[in-house]
């Protein structure tokens, strides 16, 4: 067997655990469909102004050098995993019982650029023979569009949070593309906490997200008002309620507990943002010269096909619901599969990084002891 352990996903979580594993000692074979390691996170910006604000966006960076260099780790961008299925049952030294013991899985590896559609014959594919395999193929992005009230693809004063990265990235200023911004708001929650979209949950990091974005912006233009339109607000992960959300609030920057109901602009003439005051109900007003919307995590198209191909469990937002080793709920654990990353759910950065050691040091335990604990 040529490779040990195959990781789907060359993400934060996916790189983190190939690297891990790799130092391990373990052959470890890392399969990217993109051309470039480093997932979703390539896309952002550092946005540090004067002081690191911990944001997380070089974490992926620094994991991609490693990974290349690191002895027993084989990359392969431009590659996607097809389909995954059982070949057989070991059973270990402790009796783990009927469809408990050691598992050998044989993935089948495809060119990112073959048309998937087709009948795949026989000389497309790669298969792979290994004893555990790694899911970390991350999460795909609302598209902002769906949301029309919004006006964004309509509206050139409306934006997302991604094409704010991509300015910044290319730019470092985002005066080289809006000119001096005076006013910005922020729309929340743009594809979360929204059951018309078939998406109920919070995305998590999109607060402290917007709030580190608008921290930059009031460096880069210190005059500048900032609004930041909320329904909850998260910090660190941790719902905060609405006499903390205003004690934290930096200056500058002012939340406001409501999301506008409608937006729109006229040629030439600023952004217009209607909204209500859940408070008193009074109807408010104003005009911008950028609304930013943060647009929320969703799952990736992946889960659902390995979802049916090995019979794991989604939750309500299409998350995988792979069960660890660790897990005591008493559930059905599936030998020799794992998961890390933003495929089970939303999560930072660093947490990412976290699951993906995590998930790594759950790999080595199964392959070196073959035990499932109770």
């Amino acid at each position: 067997m040529e490779y040990q352990v195959l990781v789907a996903g060359g993400g934060t979580a996916g790189m983190a655990a190939s690297l891990e594993l790799a130092r391990m000692g373990y052959q470890v074979l890392l399969i990217e469909k993109k051309e470039e390691l480093g997932g979703q996170a390539l896309h952002l910006a550092c946005v540090a102004t004067d002081q690191c604000q911990k944001c997380g966006a070089c974490l992926p960076l620094q994991l991609k050098n490693e990974v290349i260099n690191q002895p027993g780790l084989t990359v392969r961008t431009g590659h996607e995993v097809r389909e995954i299925t059982v070949q057989g049952e070991q059973q270990g030294d402790h009796e783990a019982g009927p469809g408990r013991g050691r598992r050998q899985y044989t993935v089948q590896v495809q060119s990112a650029g073959s048309n998937s559609d087709k009948e795949e014959s026989e000389f497309s594919l790669t298969a792979y023979q290994v004893e555990a395999v790694i899911i970390a193929t991350g999460f795909k992005v609302f598209p902002a569009e769906l949301r029309g009230e919004f006006g964004y693809g309509r509206y050139a004063g409306v934006v997302s949070s991604l094409d704010l990265e991509q300015v910044w990235l290319k730019h470092s200023t985002l005066s080289a593309v809006y000119g001096q911004l005076q006013r910005v708001a922020f729309i929340q929650c743009v594809g979360s906490r929204d059951r018309r979209a078939g998406n109920p949950y919070c995305s998590k990091v999109c607060c402290s997200y917007a709030l580190r974005m608008a921290q930059r912006m009031k460096w880069e233009f210190p005059e500048i008002e900032i609004n930041l339109f909320y329904m909850n607000f998260q910090e660190q992960q941790r719902l905060l309620p609405p006499e903390m959300v205003l004690q934290a609030t930096p200056p500058g920057i002012k939340r406001i507990r409501s999301i506008p109901a409608r937006v729109y602009q006229y040629p030439g003439q600023k952004v217009v943002l209607d909204w209500e005051l859940p408070a008193s109900g009074k109807q408010q007003s104003n005009e911008y010269d950028l609304v930013v919307l943060s647009v929320g995590i969703t799952a990736g198209d992946f889960n659902h096909r390995v979802s049916q191909q090995l019979g794991l469990n989604l939750d309500a937002g299409g998350f995988l619901e792979t069960i660890s080793p660790e897990d005591r709920s008493g559930r059905e654990w599936m030998p020799g599969v794992f998961s890390a990353g933003t495929c089970r759910g939303p999560a930072d950065l660093p947490t990412t990084l976290k699951q993906g050691k995590q998930v790594a040091n759950q790999v080595n335990n199964y392959l070196k002891f073959n035990l499932r604990k109770v």
